[in-house]
């Protein structure tokens, strides 16, 4: 029976096996996310990274360029061109052409715009080496420099001044103090009439010739005990020396005739050693050419004729042995002469060591007639230009 039992329960049917849920992993998900925003962060680095890049040398090159303006402008204003920019009009604005930076590492151009009499603006803009104006891009800086003329500061306080005697041979010297035109000059030329300055200026009362009627001025004559050589050679901020360094023409003593080149309207002014500007017609191609003519070394120069204009300085003696005639200030370190029939006129200023006129007794005369309107555009013609103190630069752009 046991054994029965055994069979019977050993044939019954086996209950069925249960499985367990299925289920999905998260670490693939969270791998491959990681994966991106490893990614992403990376990428977002390299981005900020290469921006920042970018930004520096952006701000490098910015930062060059100005370093080029800076450069530019201050090599500008050393090379500065009375001729080219002093007697242009008010108003006026004169370009000049792309140029190399002086110290290297880009280029630059601008322009010239006169403000005042005295007082111009440079409008200058740079470009870094690598990113030319030709290529079109790149940095570049713009940059406004307010410049002024230096004056050149002669101390004229007579039509002449001397010091050491001054002899005239007769009746046919005429030294005007009274301030007046030049008699071939148009008034749209020149401001207004300035004051009026003495006649003769000398260091001593005995200095001045007896004939007192031949110069006249406010008043006739003027004695100034301190009155040294400095007169002949400093000139405020410059001096002798320094404009004779800047000089347009050097000759050395000897007999010339001066006159411009060409003597008419048709340009342009061909500069020269004869050729010291046309006074007589300032319409004409070298009516605006006042040039600093420098007579070099001891000894005697004679003008035979001719004209100028301009600032004369003659380091011997200067003879007159013709008709000449010169618009501006004549510096004379020795004797200012004139010989034979000579008969010279000055509408200007004549600083002299003396002053010998004797020849004029004969058939010759000599005429110096004080000029604000020659002596200014002379003076103002050859001065150089520097930034003003303050508020004088500024990045236009």
């Amino acid at each position: 029976m046991t054994h029965h039992a055994d069979a019977t329960h050993s044939l019954s049917p086996r209950a069925p096996h249960t499985r367990a849920p299925r289920r999905r992993g998260v670490a693939l998900p969270v791998a491959l996310m990681a994966i991106v925003l490893m990614a992403a962060m990376v990428a977002g680095a390299s981005y900020f990274a290469m921006q920042n890049g970018r930004q520096a040398d952006n701000t490098r090159r910015v930062e060059k360029s100005f370093a080029v303006a800076e450069a530019a402008t201050a090599e500008f204003v050393r090379t500065w061109t009375p001729a080219t920019y002093n007697l242009k009009a008010v108003g006026s604005n004169t370009p000049f052409s792309q140029a190399t930076s002086p110290l290297g590492g880009g280029t630059y151009q601008g322009s010239v715009t006169k403000f005042t009499q005295k007082t111009f603006l440079l409008d200058l803009t740079a470009w870094d080496s690598v990113n030319t104006k030709a290529r079109g891009g790149g940095a570049r800086q713009r940059v406004g420099t307010l410049l002024r003329l230096v004056p050149i500061n002669v101390d004229i306080q007579s039509a002449l001044t001397t010091l050491g005697p001054v002899a005239f041979g007769g009746g046919n010297v005429f030294i005007e103090g009274n301030d007046a035109l030049p008699p071939t000059w148009p008034s749209t030329q020149c401001p207004p009439l300035g004051a009026n300055l003495a006649g003769i200026r000398s260091q001593k009362i005995g200095d001045l010739p007896s004939s007192q009627g031949q110069f006249h001025g406010a008043p006739d004559s003027l004695v100034s005990p301190a009155l040294d050589t400095s007169a002949l050679t400093q000139f405020g901020t410059t001096n002798y020396v320094t404009l004779a360094a800047s000089r347009n023409v050097k000759i050395t003593p000897g007999m010339y005739a001066t006159g411009p080149n060409p003597n008419s309207a048709t340009g342009p002014c061909v500069p020269g050693q004869t050729n010291w500007g046309d006074g007589q017609t300032l319409t004409n191609a070298c009516g605006n050419y006042y040039p600093i003519v420098y007579d070099s070394g001891a000894g005697t120069t004679t003008i035979s004729s001719g004209q100028g204009q301009g600032i004369l300085l003659v380091d011997g003696n200067l003879t007159i042995s013709g008709n000449w005639t010169f618009w501006g200030v004549v510096i004379v370190k020795g004797k200012l002469m004139t010989s034979g029939a000579a008969s010279p006129k000055i509408y200007g200023a004549v600083l002299a060591g003396g002053i010998d006129f004797t020849s004029t007794s004969g058939s010759g005369s000599a005429v110096v007639n004080y000029s604000s309107c020659s002596v200014s555009r002379s003076l103002d013609a050859n001065g150089m230009a520097t930034p003003v103190r303050s508020r004088g630069f500024i990045r236009m752009q």
